[in-house]
């Protein structure tokens, strides 16, 4: 097999809902990371056209069920709403280092919720785990390097997505399916404190 070379199912596609960032917050998030001197060198990063912050795993999905997917997301009516990327964690048994929220904006949680409760028609089961939204930015990363206080990322969510995993030889890349806009409210920047989630009951390093 050629180096690059795709593996393709025709029966199967593999796919997760996620938010996908814009060029500029996908910069943000990389030079951040690269500025932490305690993970220089570290693992294998992810490039920038690959950073997403899961919703919903999905996995192999037959390619006859792929539509009630995209029909149930489009039903989806919620605003759009401002994330702050302010946190760099680790989860110990993957060995992946993140970036994600120290706050959760409580429209976020309900993008979540609802998205799970909408594709349940389709055959899907939420996780039991408790939703912890982070960003994967680097694979086998041996120590744990954790912070509250990066430099903090605007991310302005105006809409979520239906991602397809794409196999190669020797790595993965994710290409966009499809797009779910969220419903535009007058400006959104950031939520107050009473529009937001603490994130203090789920632990930083599982």
């Amino acid at each position: 097999m050629l180096p690059g070379r795709l593996i393709v199912s025709k029966k199967f596609e593999r796919l997760f809902f996620a938010l996908w960032p814009d060029q500029l917050v996908r910069k943000q998030l990389s030079e951040i990371y690269q500025d932490v001197d305690d993970l220089v060198g570290q693992g294998n990063q992810l490039k920038p056209a690959n950073l997403h912050m899961t919703l919903h795993f999905l996995g192999n999905i037959p390619i006859s069920k792929v539509d009630c997917f995209i029909n149930q997301a489009e039903k989806i009516q919620l605003p759009s709403f401002g994330l702050e990327i302010n946190r760099l964690g680790y989860f110990k048994k993957p060995k992946i280092s993140w970036l994600g929220p120290v706050n959760f904006p409580r429209d976020l949680l309900k993008l979540q919720f609802a998205l799970g409760e909408a594709i349940k028609p389709c055959g899907f089961h939420p996780e039991s785990r408790p939703f912890q939204p982070h960003v994967t930015m680097a694979r086998k990363i041996q120590q744990s390097v954790l912070s509250d206080h990066i430099k903090p990322v605007q991310w302005k969510v105006d809409s979520f997505a239906l991602i397809k995993s794409i196999s190669l030889e020797s790595s993965v890349e994710y290409q966009l399916k499809a797009s779910f806009p969220l419903l535009q409210t007058t400006d959104p920047l950031l939520p107050t404190e009473s529009e937001i989630c603490v994130s203090t009951a789920i632990s930083r390093v599982n």
